[in-house]
């Protein structure tokens, strides 16, 4: 039987890359055969639908009412929230899975740079890998993960150094 999961991170390209280290553990860890599914905004899919470890990607334009027919169709058995605010509480209340939510730490960021105490606060990538904590999923040592396009050819120019 496959294990149906669903992640939430809605945006801003940065912290859906922090993401991929996950989506490989999961898959890589999870005990019996996992689907993953990701629900994001529609102007980030690209930057996930080459990802080889995920199933299916979510999106919506405006709302994420867009597309709660297609989520309830999925009937998934997880929910990973990594954005954790009113909206991905709103898909969890709506798909009423078993979730986890992502701790922000706000209080403990709130201490530091408001008032200068400093709180141990561990790295998004780990906190974001604590949500599968009842799923003994661990850090695996391998990185971040980017998946382009294959069929695109993309010529970098010979020049003393190059970002990405």
């Amino acid at each position: 039987m496959v294990t149906k999961v669903l992640i939430i991170r809605f945006s801003s390209i940065g912290d859906i890359v922090l993401t991929s280290s996950l989506m490989r553990q999961i898959k890589e860890q999870w005990i019996g055969e996992v689907e993953i599914h990701y629900l994001v905004k529609s102007k980030f899919v690209d930057l996930l639908k080459f990802n080889p470890r995920i199933h299916s990607v979510h999106s919506f334009e405006k709302s994420v009412t867009e597309c709660y027919s297609a989520l309830e169709q999925e009937s998934f058995d997880h929910i990973f929230d990594l954005q954790s605010n009113l909206r991905s509480s709103l898909v969890k209340k709506r798909l009423k899975s078993l979730s986890f939510t992502l701790d922000k730490k706000n209080w403990d960021k709130f201490l530091w740079v408001k008032l200068g105490v400093k709180r141990k606060i561990s790295h998004i990538v780990d906190r974001y890998r604590m949500t599968c904590h009842a799923f003994n999923i661990l850090e695996d040592g391998e990185g971040l993960e980017f998946y382009g396009n294959p069929d695109e050819v993309i010529e970098v120019p010979i020049v003393p150094y190059i970002a990405v």
